[in-house]
């Protein structure tokens, strides 16, 4: 089954205050499996059949407005290119480059 990474914007901030395990609750609610969260980041692990990221982004978005609450749900497949970025990696030119 495909592993998922949710961001979630909005979490822990603002006075918005959710606990790890109530989180992970939630994404059990929405009938996901294995779900995992990091610290208190908002970030969450999870599995789930579907690969569609707007409707899993709907669906976990849906279910904190439930709640009264609003988050923002960036939804990723769990695979190495979800933790790439389009920009190059930063680098200090040679001249300033720290040498001990």
């Amino acid at each position: 089954m495909p592993r998922h990474i949710a961001f979630l914007r909005g979490i822990n901030v603002g006075g918005h205050r959710v606990k790890m395990d109530e989180l992970r609750r939630l994404f059990g609610e929405l009938s996901f499996s294995d779900v995992s969260t990091f610290i208190a980041s908002g970030n969450v692990v999870f599995e789930s059949p579907d690969e569609d990221r707007a409707g899993l982004e709907r669906e976990i978005e849906g279910r904190f407005e439930e709640d009264g609450g609003q988050v923002r749900a960036i939804p990723r497949l769990a695979t190495p290119s979800a933790f790439q970025s389009d920009l190059p990696p930063l680098h200090a030119p040679p001249s300033r480059a720290y040498s001990p």
